[in-house]
């Protein structure tokens, strides 16, 4: 049996690409497969082996200490494969690929360069030295490694090696769909809008919070779940009128919660900002709201604009503009059969387009390809 060792320094043990998506696929596919992540204790889930590396308090310490740890424990694992997530872990699939017989590959979530570009932490006078430093290092790596996987389709694949690279969109998942999928969906009298984002910066909380102040549908609520990062722009959020009154934040939940949520929900929102790249960004959550039949009101980006106009699954606004937010989500609260046709047609898309099974295949395939040469 092959070992594919997954490897983070960032993400959950249960996020919902790398766990919920590529471990699971590769488990069933009956791969052994392992994922080193920051956690409390290990465990097996779902046939997927989670290897803890102590958590950490704060970024300095995990890229000095999570770093070395994820190699130092990826080695003892002895992976014929080894696929690692974040950026910070570059300089690890390098000395995989150098100390190891194994297969490398690099998961290119985002466009990073243009993201560390924009990071607030980093002293504004270097902030573009080290985003092109981060670059020249990514196209190191991708020299030195066997294959890409990339996320956001043929714009952040272009940056990479043709003969190298597999692109695996964010397709939802069809077992949380068919979970929820036969619980009938009401949208008359329902004022329940559902924001993913949790509260951080750059992604839209501080807008969506402040468009609830302009919300003029009687009763209308806003529920945030997701993580939250302590900012000055997300204390900001707790500061705004809306904040307590008609707008709450219940943290973090589990993929099933997640869905739970968007079941009950009339509208969703994804209003990331057109910051760092995110114009060309292709989340998860866009093709979760649109598995589970919710309606959506999202950001205006060329990408995105297909999905939500051309394909009729929600309304795109100027992400920037709260009145704007809030004038779709007054739109769809008061045009119930709107929302229902919305809801269909997103439905619809997902099983003939937009589902994890599609990109399930490729990714099996990728490992059978390196795994026999």
């Amino acid at each position: 049996m092959k070992h594919a060792v997954h490897l983070t320094s960032v993400n959950t043990p249960f996020d919902t690409r790398i766990f919920m998506k590529e471990c699971r696929s590769l488990a069933r596919a009956g791969y052994k497969v392992s994922l080193v992540a920051q956690a409390e204790k290990g465990g097996v889930h779902d046939g997927v082996t989670i290897v803890p590396v102590q958590p950490c308090p704060n970024r300095k310490e995990r890229l000095t200490r999570v770093v070395p740890d994820v190699f130092k424990t990826a080695l003892s694992l002895n992976a014929d494969l080894y696929h690692f997530h974040n950026i910070e872990l570059l300089p690890v699939g390098i000395l995989l690929r150098v100390f190891t017989r194994a297969k490398v590959v690099y998961d290119a979530h985002e466009n990073h360069p243009d993201k560390v570009a924009g990071k607030a932490y980093i002293p504004a006078p270097i902030r573009k030295l080290t985003a092109r430093s981060v670059g020249a290092l990514e196209q190191i790596t991708v020299f030195c490694i066997d294959a890409i996987v990339t996320s956001i389709g043929s714009r952040l694949a272009a940056r990479f090696p043709a003969d190298k690279t597999v692109i695996l969109e964010n397709f939802a998942l069809e077992d949380m769909a068919d979970l929820f999928g036969k619980i009938p969906r009401t949208f008359e009298g329902n004022t329940k809008i559902l924001y993913t984002g949790g509260l951080r910066d750059h992604i839209g909380s501080y807008q969506v919070v402040q468009a609830m102040e302009h919300v003029r549908t009687p009763g209308a609520h806003l529920t945030i779940i997701g993580q939250e990062i302590d900012t000055p722009e997300t204390r900001a959020i707790k500061q705004l009128p809306a904040y307590g009154k008609n707008a709450e934040f219940l943290g973090m939940t589990d993929l099933k919660g997640v869905y739970e949520h968007m079941h009950s929900a009339a509208v969703g929102l994804m209003c990331l900002q057109p910051l760092f790249g995110y114009a060309d960004t292709s989340p998860n959550k866009l093709y979760e709201y649109m598995s589970a039949g919710l309606p959506m009101v999202a950001s205006d980006f060329p990408l995105w604009k297909d999905l939500l106009v051309r394909d009729n699954t929600g309304l795109a606004v100027d992400a920037t503009d709260p009145k704007a937010i809030a004038k779709a989500i007054d739109y769809l609260l008061e045009n119930p059969d709107v929302c229902r046709k919305m809801s269909e047609s997103g439905k619809r898309l997902f099983r003939e387009k937009y589902s994890w099974t599609s990109q399930e295949a490729k990714l099996l395939d990728l490992y059978e390809r390196l795994l026999s040469e």
